[in-house]
């Protein structure tokens, strides 16, 4: 089991933590509206926590990397988030759609970094071997 602690940075002390399934947490991303917080877990899981949530965030899985995830990344608009991972592939998740919407390929090191174009319909990725590449999006 990860966690997640939340500290309010105006405030001194820890204001609450998430208990996250699967492990230690290896990467996290907010959403362009705070209101969601990704977190890539050590079995590999991809979840999504709705910070607004009554009750308060409850982890939901969007999917699974066969190995670490190690980068994740929102869309400017919020509707995608992209994922990097050690298995060396980027997945995409169209979150508007709730459905894993591709799985790219071609880094031959994991993949640590990911980014969206501001306004064009492209993501950069960076991995292990030294390379970025850039794919379009759906």
């Amino acid at each position: 089991m990860g966690r997640v602690e939340v500290w309010d940075l105006a405030l001194p002390g820890k204001r609450g933590e998430v208990r996250v399934p699967g492990g230690p947490v290896y990467a996290l991303a907010f959403s362009p509206d705070s209101r969601y917080l990704a977190v890539g877990s050590a079995d590999g899981g991809v979840r999504l926590l709705d910070l607004l949530a009554p009750g308060g965030p409850e982890p939901r899985l969007l999917y699974a990397h066969k190995d670490l995830p190690l980068g994740l990344a929102f869309s400017p608009d919020g509707r995608y988030l992209a994922s990097g991972g050690q298995d060396q592939e980027v997945r995409l998740y169209d979150l508007e759609a709730d459905l894993l919407e591709r799985v790219y390929v071609g880094h031959t090191g994991a993949v640590y970094g990911l980014d969206f174009h501001p306004q064009a319909p492209a993501l950069a990725t960076g991995g292990g071997e030294g390379r970025v590449l850039l794919f379009r999006l759906p």
